[in-house]
């Protein structure tokens, strides 16, 4: 059977959770997300920059744990880590400064959000 790009981010997400959540404060913010990257792709996340743009904030760590779609747009800048984007959410949210990084950045910040 042929690996997919999704199973690699989400086994790359799984490594990055599991390394984090033994010695940090927020081991139960982890264990949720991996919790729920784990959920059957039917029943996973989805969440269009609309909903970003109204919850995330200027300058906050934002995570996804599913997948980023393109309706809508961000007027403000922030870092955000996403299973996966659809090319053109991940080119819109390029293109108003805000900065996609890998989870694993992601897991050395003391407070990230989670959007669902």
């Amino acid at each position: 059977m042929r690996r997919t790009i999704e199973k690699d981010a989400i086994h790359a997400w799984l490594h990055a959770i599991s390394t984090v959540k033994a010695d940090s404060k927020n081991a139960g913010l982890w264990k949720q997300v991996g919790r729920i990257v784990t959920m059957p792709k039917r029943e996973r996340v989805a969440v269009n920059l609309s909903k970003l743009e109204k919850m995330a904030k200027d300058g906050e760590f934002v995570i996804v744990p599913g997948k980023v779609l393109s309706f809508g747009n961000v007027s403000h800048k922030f870092k955000i880590a996403a299973v996966e984007y659809s090319e053109t959410a991940a080119h819109k949210l390029k293109g108003s400064g805000c900065e996609i990084v890998a989870v694993d950045q992601m897991t050395k910040k003391e407070n990230p959000r989670i959007i669902m």
